[in-house]
């Protein structure tokens, strides 16, 4: 919970027990870095028993008895950081990191004494009132800075002691103040160091031989902040290394200053080029002079190195185009400018030329997509160092890698059949998941639909292509749905051989920066000859293994035929040519047997049924099944289809399907005769069925027990029906009743046979049953025949058996 502006706080509902509680608190100072001051209270926790009332800590159950502010930097005047550095805040005591910050711990509010020791740099005592109004510690500069050296003897001009003491004016240039500064005798050598504030000066030597006049070279030294002048004597003829180092005066260690950016003034390069390491090839020879004048000994500072990295755990083949725009806002006039470099590695150096410019890193890029992990802000003379490793380093991380799904057909068409094919672009769907530490699908992922668009050429295959982007740390799954396009008669389309779908996992490699040393630096682009970064996703491919999953298209087609009139659920084999379901009705089932529908429910589905590749080669199995939907039109598809080159030719036209399939269709109590479509209908249907409804013809035969009115069902009696091209013979169930199911509209005759009984047909009108009975039946009729039946003779049977024998 939180406390409220009077500092109280309550939890509310809280079960009974044993409970601590703890305080803490931070307050942000600087939305920018995200530096807080933490407060420290007392007593750092409070145990608390809970029972069953309420319980009253007191007014001051906490309270602040330090806090600790942010941290504050060391630096030289000239901005560059500081490190190593004791500062002494009170009692306390930290040492600078290696990019100047120093940071007390909790301290007590009240005055506190800020005393900084560092050698080479001396800093006055400050006195500070630490309050949370202070924000963070202050930054520290030296008020005063080492200036030392030598005076050294040239020739045959040794020092005496008598010509000691003497000395060094230290002039300062912009208040015309002077103070000499005594030299000591060492090893032969006149040695000075003062202490003076940041300032430009003037160095005069001031010693005096009675006996000779002194010169000096050079009389005077102007230290100019910006230059810095050095002197090569007594040089043999040879190839010499020059290099720019920086002396630690505390270790003697030497470390190359490669944080700076320098203007290469050497013949063999153009006088706009930078360079980044400061190493000097100089060559001197017997015949050459003015080697002094060398342009190579010219060390100008054209900017500060800044570290441009890019971090991903994939491994490219190679790097897609990625530039980097530094754009560059100066305070002092109110002025923007940018810089931009192409990355040519993993690990990349590039140069900021102007120190008090804050430059703000962006990056354009067709192919990746990329966050800035860390900084994307730099400000050279508070955040870059002489020291290349304590400058800023720009980090680049890949979120989005670019993905391709490539389709193409097994087969080559003709110009005609080619432009039908590819008239509609290939939907893709995508599944995208979340991976864990192990590489595991760990967590639901997200679906969504992609479009494949078709390119044609007049050389190549056609093929089509879709675009995506996944999280290097995803996985993505991608299946091609199916897509027709109408032909004469049918819809043309495709089965994807297999694998139906594909699985993608970016393969994951750890990437170790290049080191520091052998970095190159990034030439910036010529705006004038820089050829713009436009999305153009054809220079994305082939950036890594596995970036485009294939799938081979075979050629298939959507068969559809319907039922006029409508009739729903009739169930539809398809069956490949060259065979017949009945050789008398090539294009019907056999309608005229006992079907019981009540008790056989059909269990297939009216959705178009999917025809595999592979279709079982005997032509008496039918290929597929499917029902026809309520307004009585069934599909299949896709169904594949036999593709034939003609002899001498290299493409195909598009099959006829008709020529390859046929259809047989069946449903109890109806009759279907196939009437195909004339060429200039414009049905979208292969085949046309006329539905016939046939009728239901129930025959009930009773007979009377013994001398009673009351009449009981005769079984076993046998019924006969013959008319209209049919003949058909059913005996009576227990029920007495015997049904013929399926019978096309006609006359017909009924007779019923059983051996002692007479029969006579009561309904629909009464007449005598000895011989047939005519019936008339209208399509779609159910016709209920009853028939009385009489025993009018008995049959008598017994055995005989002798009782003695002959």
């Amino acid at each position: 919970t939180k406390s409220n502006e009077k500092g109280q706080f309550s939890f509310d509902r809280l079960p009974g027990g044993s409970y601590a509680l703890l305080p803490h608190y931070s307050e942000e100072v600087d939305n920018r870095s995200k530096t807080f001051i933490d407060f420290a209270f007392t007593p750092s926790f409070l145990h608390v028993l809970v029972g069953h009332t309420d319980v009253d800590l007191g007014i001051a159950t906490f309270r602040v008895i330090r806090f600790r502010l942010p941290s504050g930097r060391v630096t030289w005047p000239s901005g560059d950081f500081l490190s190593g550095v004791k500062v002494r805040v009170g009692i306390q005591e930290s040492l600078s990191d290696e990019h100047g910050f120093y940071q007390p711990g909790y301290l007590e509010p009240g005055p506190y004494s800020i005393q900084v020791e560092a050698e080479g740099a001396r800093f006055n005592q400050r006195q500070v009132q630490l309050t949370a109004a202070l924000k963070q510690w202050p930054t520290l500069q030296p008020d005063m800075l080492a200036i030392c050296g030598l005076v050294e003897s040239g020739g045959d001009v040794p020092f005496r002691a008598d010509q000691i003491p003497g000395f060094v004016l230290i002039s300062d240039k912009s208040t015309g103040t002077q103070r000499k500064e005594p030299c000591t005798m060492h090893d032969g050598k006149l040695e000075f160091c003062a202490y003076i504030p940041p300032g430009h000066y003037q160095l005069t030597p001031e010693i005096r031989n009675a006996e000779q006049r002194l010169q000096f070279t050079p009389a005077i030294i102007d230290n100019d902040p910006l230059v810095a002048h050095f002197t090569l004597d007594n040089l043999l003829p040879g190839d010499y290394l020059i290099d720019l180092v920086h002396r630690s005066q505390q270790t003697d260690h030497l470390t190359p200053v490669d944080g700076w950016c320098w203007a290469n003034r050497a013949s063999e390069y153009a006088a706009d080029y930078v360079t980044l390491n400061s190493t000097r090839l100089l060559h001197i020879r017997d015949g050459d002079l003015n080697w002094k004048t060398e342009p190579k000994l010219d060390f100008t500072q054209s900017g500060y190195a800044v570290r441009v990295q890019l971090h991903s755990k994939l491994h490219f083949d190679r790097l897609p185009r990625i530039t980097i725009r530094a754009i560059g806002f100066s305070k002092s006039d109110n002025t923007t400018s940018s810089i931009e470099w192409d990355l040519m590695d993993y690990s990349n150096q590039v140069c900021l030329p102007s120190p008090s410019t804050t430059y703000r890193f962006t990056q354009l890029n067709p192919c990746l997509s990329l966050s800035f992990i860390n900084t994307s802000e730099v400000e050279p003379q508070h955040d870059c160092h002489a020291q290349l490793d304590q400058s800023p380093l720009v980090r680049l991380a890949v979120t989005k890698i670019p993905l391709f799904v490539r389709l193409s057909y097994s087969d080559s068409f003709v110009p005609e059949a080619q432009a039908l094919l590819t008239k509609r672009s290939i939907p893709i769907e995508v599944s995208e998941t979340e991976l864990d530490d192990q590489r595991n699908v760990n967590v639901d992922g997200k679906s969504e639909i992609i479009f494949a668009n078709w390119s044609t050429s007049a050389t190549n295959q056609p093929f089509a292509v879709a675009f995506y982007e996944l999280d290097p740390l995803h996985s993505v799954r991608f299946t091609p749905r199916h897509v027709a396009t109408k032909g004469l008669r049918w819809f043309y389309t495709y089965l994807v051989a297999s694998p139906s779908s594909s699985l993608f996992q970016a393969p994951i490699q750890s990437i170790e920066p290049t080191p520091v040393a052998v970095v190159p630096l990034v030439v910036p682009i010529n705006q004038k000859d820089a050829t713009p970064v436009v999305p153009n996703k054809e220079t994305c491919r082939d950036l890594f293994y596995g970036q485009t999953t294939q799938f081979i298209l075979n050629l298939a087609v959507v068969l559809r035929g319907h039922v006029e009139p409508a009739v729903p659920e009739v169930e539809v084999e398809l069956y490949r040519k060259f065979w017949k379901p009945d050789t008398l009705q090539s294009d019907s089932d056999q309608p005229l047997l006992p079907i019981d529908v009540e008790n056989q429910p059909i269990s297939l589905s009216i959705e178009p049924s999917i025809v595999a590749t592979h279709a079982p080669g005997n032509n008496s199995e039918p290929v597929a099944t499917t029902l026809t939907n309520p307004m009585g039109v069934f599909l299949f598809g896709p169904v594949p289809l036999q593709l034939n080159y003609p002899a001498g030719t290299a493409n195909l036209n598009l099959p006829d399907p008709r020529s390859e399939y046929t259809v047989a269709l069946r449903k109890p109590g109806y009759e279907f005769i196939r009437q195909d479509p004339d060429l200039d209908d414009s049905t979208p249907s292969i085949w046309i069925f006329k539905a016939t409804k046939l009728s239901l013809v129930e025959v009930v035969v009773r007979t009377k027990v013994g001398s009673e009115t009351s009449t009981v069902p005769l079984p076993d009696v046998l019924v006969s029906i013959v008319g209209e091209g049919h003949r058909g013979n059913q005996f009576t169930g227990p029920n007495g009743v015997a049904n013929f199911v399926g019978l096309a509209p006609g006359q017909y005759y009924l007779r019923a046979m059983m051996k002692e009984h007479v029969f006579t047909v009561t309904k629909p009108e009464a007449q005598s049953a000895g011989q047939a009975s005519a019936i008339s039946i209208t399509e779609g009729d159910s016709v209920r025949v009853e028939i009385s039946a009489e025993r009018v003779a008995f049959s008598v049977s017994g055995v005989v058996r002798l009782s003695c024998r002959f």
